[in-house]
């Protein structure tokens, strides 16, 4: 496991946060200070968060398959962002529940504004911290599924623990995780050398703390420690693994 840096932000705010971790209350402050002119409309958020969110589309793609394939009605989405995907995947399916979870009050608000509930009455979307486990133990009861478009990677190895704890003592059948931070052993290498000379590499310092990275053989190390299984494993454009996951169910 190897920490992760974002450099994907604004020079301000690199400058102001090198080094810091993501939390709740900085990503709304980034998201108010980079997003201000992408939240003011649905047009401009749609056209901002699609054109980043792009070459995700195989992944909502391959995610309809198996809730066609499995007759899945009911989702949770950890870490939704800007809640496009979750909205794509209601537009596809107007059969599914889906509730998406994120950290982000700027973009859950947004999101709320511009594709719920008006516009589909079964997607909602919701505040709350990541790592709030108790939180997610009370919104999870009746799903049929977890989903994370890229979000788990925020956990270290006992956080990651909690959260299939709480999934599995609610029954959870299904966890189909796009994993962002899927790295091979070069990459692990080549971030761990780009992490101890920042300033060489990057021309500047640190960026935002905003996860781990792992090998596939660790994350699978991971999934082998819970009550879940590991059914299917592919890359995608997206994501270099993702993982759909189904929990052992004891007779």
């Amino acid at each position: 496991m190897i920490k992760l840096y974002s450099y994907n932000h604004s020079a301000k705010t690199l400058s102001k946060y090198s080094g810091s971790t993501i939390s709740a209350s900085l990503r709304n402050k980034i998201s108010k200070s980079e997003f201000t002119e992408e939240l003011k409309s649905r047009d401009e958020y749609i056209r901002h968060f699609l054109n980043l969110d792009r070459n995700k589309l195989d992944a909502v793609s391959v995610l309809i398959d198996f809730i066609n394939v499995n007759d899945i009605k009911s989702i949770v989405s950890l870490g939704s962002g800007s809640g496009l995907l979750e909205f794509l995947l209601c537009q596809l399916n107007d059969n599914l529940t889906v509730t998406a979870l994120d950290f982000d009050s700027a973009l859950i608000q947004a999101a709320t504004s511009y594709f719920s509930p008006n516009s589909v009455s079964t997607l909602k979307y919701l505040e709350l911290d990541m790592r709030d486990f108790d939180s997610i133990d009370a919104i999870i009861a009746n799903a049929d599924l977890i989903v994370s478009f890229g979000a788990l990677y925020i956990y270290d190895d006992v956080e990651y623990q909690s959260l299939l704890s709480v999934l599995n003592n609610n029954n959870v059948r299904y966890i189909v995780d796009f994993h962002a931070g899927c790295l091979s052993s070069l990459g692990m290498i080549k971030t761990q050398i780009k992490n101890s000379l920042p300033v060489i590499i990057n021309g500047h310092k640190l960026g935002i703390h905003h996860g781990f990275g792992r090998t596939d053989n660790q994350i699978r190390r991971i999934y082998k420690q819970s009550n879940y299984n590991i059914i299917q494993s592919a890359a995608l454009t997206s994501y270099r693994k993702y993982y759909v996951l189904e929990r052992n169910i004891i007779v």
